[in-house]
């Protein structure tokens, strides 16, 4: 706030009740019989009765006359529209289009564990894009085939990726196939590095919770206690 204005209450010493402003305060009380009458007379336009309305001295703006024919102009165009239409029956919503993550998470679940939302979802992208139809036939085969450790299927499931268009796909076939005596024996052997990964991540999370603060000792303390 500006210092002028806090000498100018100083000097008061109190605040002046504020008058609340009453009637028309664009100056247009005067001319509204005119307005009426040159309306009941078919001049509809607001900017030719604004003008008239200056000649004959008004000083407000357009927006003035035009904010008092705007009711009778409503009225007017409501009588052209005729009767209202009735309205028509609302159409269910769409369902939100699907992410590219969306979309990954549901075809790797089973088919039988999908919401009809997804199910609509992903019969709308496999109709929309050939590509993408393609890439889910593969995708929903190969997890079909992991679950049910069938190894017989990986050398066929891979020659069709090969001879398909997706690129990303073809990609992971390759490198199954640079690595396929591990990958079969995952699909086949119920064996798992699941705990050996784990044991690695609890020793990654005991190694960043001392970093700075304790040496080996220590750490392998925590470590077997921990087991």
């Amino acid at each position: 706030m500006p210092p002028r204005t806090l000498r100018y209450w100083f000097a008061h010493e109190g605040f002046s009740e504020r008058k609340r402003r009453t009637g028309d305060r664009s100056g247009l009380a005067p001319y509204r019989a005119y307005l009426r009458q040159r309306w009941e007379a078919g001049e509809h336009s607001a900017t030719h009765l604004w003008h008239e309305l200056r000649v004959q001295g008004f000083r407000g703006a357009y927006r003035s006359v035009a904010r008092v024919l705007a009711p009778g102009r409503q009225r007017q165009r409501g009588r052209k529209r005729g009767p209202k239409a009735p309205e028509a029956a609302p159409t269910p919503p769409a369902p939100p289009a699907l992410t590219a993550r969306q979309m990954a998470y549901s075809l790797l679940r089973r088919p039988d564990k999908r919401t009809e939302t997804e199910q609509s979802q992903l019969l709308q992208v496999q109709q929309a894009d050939p590509l993408l139809a393609t890439l889910a036939t593969h995708t929903e085969a190969f997890a079909q085939m992991v679950r049910e450790r069938a190894a017989e299927r990986l050398e066929p499931w891979c020659e069709r990726v090969l001879a398909s268009p997706c690129r990303v796909l073809k990609r992971f076939a390759q490198g199954l196939r640079q690595d396929e005596a591990a990958v079969k024996a995952a699909l086949t052997w119920p064996y798992s590095n699941g705990p050996t990964e784990g044991h690695v991540n609890r020793l990654k999370l005991f190694k960043r919770q001392m970093y700075g603060r304790a040496k080996l000792d220590l750490l392998r303390q925590r470590v077997l206690y921990a087991a």
